[in-house]
C-alpha cells in the first residue's frame, strides 16, 4: 500500500547521493531553510500557546485561593478571630 512512497524516497535519495556536492547543498539549504522556519514559527506558536493557557490557570488557582480565603474570613465566629488575632494564644 505505501509502496509508492518507498520508491519516492529511494529515488530521491538515490538521486541526491549521485549528484554533485555543490546541487546536494543546494537543495538540502533549499528545502531545509523554509521548513525548519516553518516549523520553528509553529513550535514558537505552541510554547505561546502553552504558556499562555498554564498563566491563566495559575491566575485561577490564586483567585480560587483568595476567594477561599475571604470566605473563611468571612464565616468565622468572634472567638475565632481574636485567636487568630492572637495566634492563636487564649
Amino acid at each position: 500500500m505505501w509502496e509508492w512512497l518507498t520508491d519516492l524516497g529511494d529515488r530521491t535519495a538515490q538521486f541526491l547521493t549521485t549528484s554533485p556536492l555543490w546541487l546536494q547543498v543546494t537543495l538540502v539549504i533549499a528545502v531545509a531553510v523554509p521548513l525548519c522556519a516553518v516549523l520553528a514559527l509553529l513550535w514558537l506558536r505552541v510554547v505561546d500557546r502553552v504558556g499562555s493557557l498554564l498563566a491563566r490557570g495559575g491566575a485561577r488557582a490564586r483567585a480560587r485561593a483568595q476567594a477561599k480565603v475571604s470566605l473563611d474570613r468571612m464565616t468565622r465566629n468572634d472567638a475565632e478571630r481574636v485567636a487568630s488575632a492572637k495566634h492563636g494564644e487564649p
